[in-house]
């Protein structure tokens, strides 16, 4: 294994001559730590699962949620993984609304699904009817 000398932080000291004391350290410690520490390094899990002994893997949040309204009126809880593709799709189907208002960051689908029940079923609640465009 190639080892390299690296001076330690704690041992420079200003009033003692700038002396720099020196530890043994793995070079390809060295190289990893070193290009983390720039933001350099980006290793996939598969990496991370050999490097230290574990890999996390995290759900995809890739869909928005979003209210279409009518001024003041909400016509519309939708959600959607292109929020610049779906708002056009409304007014070619003829929708009539004047904002699309996009609720928070991009959460998982199961997340962005259970929020659309309940926010249709908490305006019909409110309101005694969904929606104005929400079929179900």
């Amino acid at each position: 294994m190639l080892t390299y000398t690296l001076p330690r932080r704690d041992a420079w000291d200003p009033l003692a001559g700038n002396e720099l004391a020196s530890q043994p350290v793995a070079w390809g410690e060295v190289l990893l730590n070193g290009l983390a520490l720039a933001g350099l390094v980006w290793v996939g899990a598969e990496v991370c699962k050999q490097l230290f002994g574990r890999s996390r893997q995290y759900p995809v949040r890739d869909t928005y949620r979003y209210q279409l309204f009518a001024g003041r009126t909400k016509v519309q809880s939708g959600i959607t993984n292109d929020p610049a593709r779906r708002c056009p799709e409304h007014v070619r189907a003829g929708k009539q609304f004047g904002a699309m208002r996009i609720i928070g960051p991009p959460v998982t689908k199961e997340a962005a699904l259970a929020w659309e029940r309940a926010d249709i079923q908490s305006y019909q609640q409110r309101k005694g009817r969904r929606p104005r465009y929400n079929k179900i």
